[in-house]
């Protein structure tokens, strides 16, 4: 399961930037024999002329090679994250869908991936979950913003009306005050 397609960080045109996207664009199977391959007893100066044979990207000095291994792991690790907040969110609405709100399940989805990032050390997870919670809210902040804009549009329209009949200003106030109930 891929959940990362956005562009890896690091300046564009690199070797390093070039495996990313490489890597990034890989399907399930293809990644996992590559995965398998750099898992087996061959040295780091086989894995990158292995790479450079292959794929045409030159990898020059052993550290590149465990950079982009240690960015792999974390890749690895933010899938399988991924796949446990999509499995809370599927065993919190199987378990209280009918009991709690898709509001109050996401809080506690987001609750208990922040506080997995957190148990495991992973600070970095841990922000991105906070920020896409924040995010979330935001988002629904906007949604109310926009009902509730609408729904004063759709009470003006009745005033509006009433302010142009030429009414005493005791049948006015009256009249506002049976729209407006």
């Amino acid at each position: 399961m891929k959940i990362l397609n956005k562009k890896p960080a690091g300046k564009p045109g690199t070797e390093m930037t070039k495996l990313k996207d490489f890597w990034l664009s890989l399907p399930d199977d293809d990644r996992a024999g590559w995965q398998e391959f750099f898992s087996s007893k061959v040295t780091t100066a086989d894995i990158r002329q292995e790479i450079s044979a292959r794929l045409n990207i030159h990898l020059k000095q052993d550290s590149q090679w465990c950079r982009f291994r240690d960015w792999e792991l974390s890749q690895r690790a933010r899938e399988a994250e991924a796949e446990r907040v999509e499995d809370d969110y599927r065993q919190l609405l199987e378990e209280f869908g009918d009991k709690w709100t898709l509001d109050q399940i996401q809080e506690e989805v987001f609750r208990r991936g922040y506080a997995r990032a957190l148990a495991a050390g992973d600070f970095k997870l841990a922000f991105a979950t906070m920020r896409e919670e924040v995010r979330l809210q935001r988002v629904a902040l906007e949604e109310r913003r926009v009902i509730l804009l609408e729904q004063k549009a759709a009470a003006r329209e009745p005033v509006e009306e009433v302010s142009k009949l030429r009414l005493t200003p005791e049948e006015n106030r009256r009249r506002l005050r049976e729209i407006l109930k």
